[in-house]
């Protein structure tokens, strides 16, 4: 037998399993006690060689760790985070002595190898993989990665075979999108590529240098400064990515994204913020609704909480206390979307707040929880004159806690003078549930669900979570709406299989089954029939009634925009967008559907606008840049705004592919195959995200090049291989129409006429025009070009003129866009070039859309 100590706590892995990630502070923290462990190790001669988060305890705090005094905390706020936590290094097993055999006689057992490893794969360094020789840096790059899980709950590379994962350590970029997601400083960020960096000699150099490394990222006044896509324009900014480590071929993200690609478009990937603060923002694209007395901004609430990892706590009862006071109808309450801009409390300017989002009262305050307890200190200010209307401090226990957003939001309305009916009285007071643990799970579930980055790992999370509440109270209807919610848009966006939507309307429904009068509820059915389902003129019902029970609901405008825009009520769309934006003035999404619906419209002026006012709001989103230099393309034919913004995203920047699929759309439009080229071949992906969640292979890119320089011989087999990996889709999701028009497109480069004709009208008749405006044409589009593509000129040219007269007919990144300059510069359509019908329909005053 052998005796180990006793230590009292749970491992790292453990911790970061049951709350989530850990804040950026608290994972410096851990960073250092452990740098100071290999520390000491290396004044042995000793290399760990398996640390992982299954091998570092978090215990009880206390003075030193080990042999080694811990270090003092700095003047920047972390004397609480050391005095939260104390890491002890376990499981020294493996440990080695440096240097007791000889270099040229010492070997490892390869992970590249089939059988037994000695280490665990997803956290051992690329050295340990080839059974080489290992010293401390060995340990850096386990730390190294040991760190990203704490920061994302995930290892860097997401794989469990070992050749696999050597295969991404030296060939791959790190995919660092979930630490920008996460708000991860920059100095930090950048440490932790240089710990991951696959040769060691690019790693810091020991123990020591790494501890004076991490001390830098938690004193350093940059250490806010957050990670973002594209460095601003000021020369002197400085940017994370500016400068990639050596040994990097660039950087990704692994979430999956609908809608990735555009012609000069990408989908709805959201890139973090510029660390630089919030300013004032122009003109939105609609007039804020006027303002008046009981007009109110709930600005995010402080976390005051000793552990960091409670701000979702704090974020939980900013958004419970929002979904409150939407159910009050006299009020007029501002979205969360718009006040997330404002989490600053020291640059806070409540006079500007009141401007920017035409609102007369601002409320602030913290909240902070002590274990089971639960302090709330609010303060509702006229940010007119800056008077102070009410304030109130509660002290709860958890449990009493869960009534908190009803009488916050009661309070507020008694001090506004706002009337509510004896129903609103009773849908605000209804306790979520009566079971306090189900209700944190609740919270952190929602925190995932509202992630700005709409990344699918998020929604998992969220949907696990949510199970969980429920698990613990299956009477928990809230939490069953959020889920189903949830699982409606996954259905949409990535997965659109029966079971998942089967599931999503279960939960839609036992949510109203167990209280029939829960806005979120009707909401979630209304989702299930929109995105699921399809009946759109039912969804629009469902969303009257949740209007009635959640009147300030800037979310139920926006999503009955969109589905009036998919039953061809074009006035309703735009009209609805526009007050969704008037609610939510600072919200990207917002102006993002009002600018697509516009675009639909062809009525550029208006879209471009709307584009301005999306990029106001958020200057550094490099999908809203991309968004408005499509209608520079669109409009104008004019592609130097967009060459303009790709010389500006750094090199190695390239999350998912995003980057390299918009480099190759616009040198195939600008007829650069080389340029197309060079970007696909660059890549070390070998498939991309398209839209509709459609993963395509790199075979199918590289096959287009090649048949629009007329390469014929060199596109078949690569077409063909991308036509094999389309079919397997198309058999997994028979019912997609878009999957079956887009095979059938690829059928048509090869020159197979009757099956690409048959999967145009499957197509067709899975998703006609009459029953969705808004997707129907893009598949009637792609029709289209099939005709146009097996020799079928007739029956194209009508469809082509037909629908540059019809609204619709713009998915970004479709290969059949339907505008003039699409048309003019697209190599798809050279076969109906010299037709002087179809030369014809590309002259003149363009078609004007009414609505």
């Amino acid at each position: 037998f052998y005796a180990m100590e006793f230590v009292e706590g749970e491992t790292l892995g453990a911790r970061v399993l049951r709350e989530g990630p850990l804040p950026p502070a608290l994972a410096i923290e851990v960073g250092l006690q452990v740098a100071a462990a290999l520390m000491a190790a290396d004044e042995h001669g000793m290399v760990h060689r398996d640390l992982k988060p299954a091998n570092l305890m978090l215990a009880a705090p206390v003075a030193r760790v080990g042999t080694r005094a811990l270090p003092p905390p700095t003047s920047r706020g972390t004397a609480a985070t050391t005095a939260l936590v104390r890491v002890k290094v376990i499981d020294f097993g493996l440990a080695k002595a440096v240097g007791a055999i000889p270099a040229d006689q010492e070997t490892e057992a390869p992970l590249t190898q089939a059988g037994d490893y000695l280490c665990t794969p997803a956290y051992a360094s690329p050295e340990q993989a080839k059974g080489e020789p290992v010293d401390a840096r060995s340990d850096i790059y386990s730390l190294g990665a040991t760190l990203w899980f704490a920061l994302t709950a995930q290892a860097p590379f997401g794989v469990r075979n070992p050749v696999e994962i050597y295969d991404r350590q030296m060939h791959r970029p790190l995919p660092v999108g979930p630490l920008a997601s996460a708000g991860v400083p920059v100095p930090l960020l950048e440490l932790l590529m240089s710990m991951l960096a696959p040769d060691p000699a690019q790693r810091p150099a020991s123990p020591t240098a790494l501890h004076e490394a991490l001390e830098i990222c938690r004193s350093s006044p940059s250490s806010s400064r957050r990670a973002t896509a594209i460095p601003p324009t000021e020369p002197a900014a400085s940017t994370l990515l500016a400068a990639p480590p050596r040994g990097r071929p660039g950087l990704k993200t692994l979430a999956a994204v609908l809608g990735v690609l555009l012609v000069a478009g990408l989908g709805a990937l959201a890139f973090s913020r510029l660390g630089r603060p919030p300013a004032p923002p122009p003109p939105p694209a609609a007039t804020p609704l006027p303002v008046n007395d009981r007009s109110i901004a709930v600005l995010p609430l402080e976390n005051l909480s000793d552990d960091p990892a409670n701000a979702f706590f704090a974020d939980g009862i900013h958004d419970d206390l929002l979904s409150s006071l939407a159910k009050i109808s006299d009020l007029r309450v501002i979205s969360r979307s718009s006040v997330q801009g404002y989490r600053n409390v020291a640059t806070r300017n409540l006079r500007e707040i009141s401007q920017s989002l035409g609102v007369a009262n601002v409320l602030e305050g913290s909240v902070r929880r002590i274990r089971d307890r639960v302090l709330v200190s609010v303060a509702l200010v006229d940010a007119r004159t800056g008077q102070r209307l009410w304030s109130e401090r509660y002290d709860r226990t958890l449990s009493d806690a869960l009534t908190l957003q009803g009488e916050l939001a009661t309070e507020i309305a008694a001090a506004l003078r706002a009337t509510l009916s004896p129903e609103e009285k009773a849908r605000v007071d209804v306790k979520p549930t009566d079971n306090a643990e189900a209700y944190v799970l609740y919270l952190r579930a929602r925190d995932y669900q509202l992630r700005p980055n709409v990344l699918l790992q998020d929604y998992r999370a969220a949907e696990r979570l949510y199970r969980e509440a429920i698990t613990l109270d299956p009477g928990f209807a809230l939490a069953r709406a959020r889920l189903s919610a949830a699982l409606a848009f996954v259905h949409e966006n990535f997965e659109p299989s029966e079971e998942l939507g089967a599931r999503a309307r279960a939960e839609a429904e036992e949510s109203l089954r167990q209280r029939p009068d829960l806005g979120e509820g009707f909401l979630a059915r209304a989702l299930c029939l929109y995105w699921i389902e399809k009946k759109y003129d039912d969804a629009l019902r469902e969303l009257q009634v949740a209007a009635r029970l959640l009147p300030n609901s800037a979310e139920i405008d926006r999503y009955t925009g969109a589905i009036r825009r998919r039953r061809g009520q074009w006035s309703g769309a735009v009209e609805s967008q526009r007050r969704a934006l008037a609610r939510e003035p600072r919200s990207s999404q917002a102006a993002r559907e009002l600018t697509r619906t516009l675009c639909l419209l062809r009525d550029w002026p208006a879209a471009e606008s709307a584009a301005k006012g999306a990029v106001a709001v958020a200057p550094d989103n490099l999908a809203l840049l991309f968004d408005k230099c499509s209608i520079d393309f669109w409009s104008r034919g004019d592609l130097n705004p967009l060459h303009a913004i790709l010389a500006r995203v750094p090199a190695g920047v390239d999350p998912d592919g995003v980057v390299t699929l918009t480099r190759w759309e616009v040198g195939l439009v600008g007829r650069d195959w080389a340029a197309a080229e060079q970007a696909m071949k660059a890549s070390p992906l070998e498939s991309f995200l398209t839209q509709f969640g459609i993963l395509m292979p790199k075979a199918y890119f590289l096959g287009c090049i090649a048949l629009a320089r007329g390469d014929a011989e060199t596109a078949r087999p690569l077409l063909e291989a991308a036509c094999t990996a389309m079919e397997a889709q198309a058999r997994k999701f028979p019912n997609d129409a878009f999957r079956q028009v887009r095979l059938g497109a690829l059928h048509a480069y090869l020159g197979r006429k009757d099956e690409a004709l048959a999967h145009g009208r499957r197509a067709v008749e899975l998703l006609p025009e009459t029953e969705d405006t808004y997707i129907g044409p893009a598949v009637a589009a792609q029709v289209a070009l099939i005709h146009a593509r097996v020799g079928e000129k007739d029956q194209a040219i009508a469809l082509i003129e037909r629908l540059l007269r019809t609204p619709g007919g713009l998915v970004p990144g479709a290969e059949a866009n339907m505008t003039r300059s699409d048309l003019r510069t697209r190599w798809q359509w050279d076969p109906l070039r010299g037709d002087l019908r179809f030369e014809q329909l590309l002259t003149g005053p363009e078609p004007k859309i009414a609505y």
